[in-house]
């Protein structure tokens, strides 16, 4: 297994420099606007005796707004292509997590391990299972792996029916091909004994 932590920690001050980069420049055409606008006024106020309060006219307010415009959509582009640039596609492994609706489970944490390394976890607010009984599906994982064989395990920690509290270790091993590979973990309720099920599905 190859995760890639050392690339993500060298890739991440991309987006944050080329983000500084963007601020700078708005901000300059802000001020060089501004600029403009005092100019203005100051014609304004000779031709008066009174003091005008500074104000941004129509359209330096319509400028400020479109490169905001800009600012956003640059950094939606700059999420991509960080994403991209650390997990390229044919490298990704994702894991999702989805909850069956009309169970009694609620999950309080989970624990996600790669070839026995640590990967991920996360801790479950009440909205968060909700969203989840109500068809929501969740990534709680993405990385890069090398292409081969491999072993995942998730540490499931909850209550179920009758408040009782439950802890499962799930396995599963699976092959890492050329390609993305996609791994959901779908959590069930058992109709006769109420016990929690969990199922994998591979794509």
């Amino acid at each position: 297994m190859a995760l890639k932590f050392s690339d993500i920690e060298d890739t991440m001050p991309i987006r944050q420099f080329l983000s500084l980069i963007a601020l700078f420049l708005i901000s300059i055409s802000l001020c060089s606007a501004q600029d403009v606008s005092k100019q203005k006024m100051s014609k304004q106020a000779g031709a008066t005796s009174k003091r005008v309060a500074p104000q941004f006219d129509k359209s330096v307010i319509k400028e400020a707004e479109e490169l905001k415009k800009k600012l956003i959509q640059l950094n939606r582009e700059l999420y991509f292509f960080e994403k991209e640039l650390l997990y390229p596609t044919n490298t990704q492994l994702a894991v999702f997590l989805s909850l069956a609706p009309q169970n009694s489970l609620i999950i309080d944490s989970i624990e996600i391990l790669l070839d026995k390394q640590l990967v991920a976890s996360y801790i479950y607010k009440e909205n968060e299972i909700s969203a989840l009984k109500k068809g929501g599906i969740q990534r709680v994982f993405l990385g890069s792996l090398s292409d081969g064989a491999h072993n995942l395990t998730v540490k499931f920690n909850g209550q179920g029916a009758n408040n009782r509290y439950f802890k499962r270790e799930k396995k599963i091993k699976f092959t890492k091909e050329n390609d993305a590979k996609y791994i959901q973990m779908m959590v069930s309720e058992s109709k006769t004994t109420r016990e929690p099920l969990f199922k994998f599905k591979q794509w």
